[in-house]
């Protein structure tokens, strides 16, 4: 079976909305969301968005998230906080099953779309194998 891969370099901050701008909760964006339930992947994302700024700079790791239905779906997460970064930039690679992949390919480029900034696209097939590599289960 094959599978398709897309590998997108964003903000953490384009993975969440803010109801205003004197309230600090935030919310899952809706793109976001839309994207992760298409490969049927449950993420906290609230969570893993204040985890990610709370962390320490020269920290952090790639997180799998992978579906229970489909071993080929699935997402990774490279949450590194370079010490040169002040965009808060983060990796996020989505794979998915042939079945999927027009959804997928549209949710995923709305997700870039929308970013705020626009720094790296990949579509293939294998280009999440090093990231891959590196990750650990997802933090739940």
């Amino acid at each position: 079976m094959s599978n398709y891969q897309f590998l997108m370099t964003i903000s953490i901050s384009d993975l969440v909305e803010f109801e205003d701008d004197f309230i600090d909760a935030c919310y899952e964006k809706e793109s976001f969301k839309q994207l992760r339930e298409s490969v049927d992947v449950s993420i906290p994302t609230v969570k893993m968005y204040e985890e990610y700024l709370e962390a320490p700079v020269d920290s952090g790791d790639v997180y799998l998230y992978a579906s229970k239905e489909e071993s080929l779906n699935y997402i990774l997460l490279d949450l590194y906080r370079d010490p040169y970064d002040q965009l808060d930039l983060i990796r996020l690679g989505i794979s998915t099953i042939e079945e999927k992949y027009k959804r997928v390919k549209e949710l995923a480029r709305r997700v870039y779309d929308q970013s705020g900034l626009n720094i790296n696209y990949l579509e293939g097939q294998f280009i999440l194998k090093e990231m891959k590599d590196r990750a650990r289960s997802g933090l739940n």
